[in-house]
């Protein structure tokens, strides 16, 4: 078994690389694998690390993008040989099984961004909502007296510039909500 290390999780976790980080939890006694044991399965079906044979892998890769689609943490019992024995919550036996591994499936996504794009008076509490919710919120305007820090101190950045630039500049992901709220409207559809 070739795990990944803390080191590394935290770097995929500081480039806002999103993963399911799998680690071994329990593991029965004729199995070879390692109690602690992590890799990390990326959403194209990709992986670092390792843990088990090929076909455990291979089952852990497909498990792994359901954690992922479903945002939710969980774990699921495996024989060594990958076949799926289910989830922990269904499962009536809770001792570790000789030739099974338990795996708990966490996914680690990058948090939401909210980008506001215009700075006027519906964009203050929205930015502060979105602050609540726990957002990485950006507000966009290409007027240097509205977006300031003193009227949006909950900001995770301020952009001014042409609206067009600032949104290209952005790097826009699945985790990305833009909000348009120009003044009068005019560039909400620019």
């Amino acid at each position: 078994m070739t795990g990944i290390g803390v080191a590394r999780i935290l770097s995929l976790l500081d480039a806002r690389t999103p993963f399911c980080l799998v680690t071994v939890v329990a593991s029965g006694s004729d199995s070879a694998l390692h109690v602690g044991g992590k890799i990390a399965v990326f959403p194209d079906g990709t992986s670092e690390g390792r843990v088990g044979s090929d076909r455990l892998t291979r089952a852990i890769l497909d498990v792994s993008q359901r954690f992922l689609g479903a945002e939710e943490p969980g774990q699921v019992r495996f024989t060594v040989d990958g076949a799926e024995l289910g989830n922990r919550r269904r499962m009536r036996d809770r001792e570790v099984v000789p030739d099974t591994v338990e795996l708990l499936f966490e996914p680690c996504l990058p948090p939401p961004r909210l980008v506001i794009v215009g700075a006027g008076h519906i964009a203050v509490p929205l930015c502060a909502l979105g602050a609540v919710l726990d957002y990485e919120v950006t507000v966009i305007d290409d007027r240097a007296r509205f977006a300031t820090r003193e009227r949006f101190p909950a900001a995770h950045a301020l952009l001014v510039d042409d609206f067009s630039r600032a949104i290209e500049s952005l790097e826009i992901t699945p985790w990305t909500y833009l909000v348009l709220v120009t003044r009068g409207h005019e560039h909400d559809e620019a």
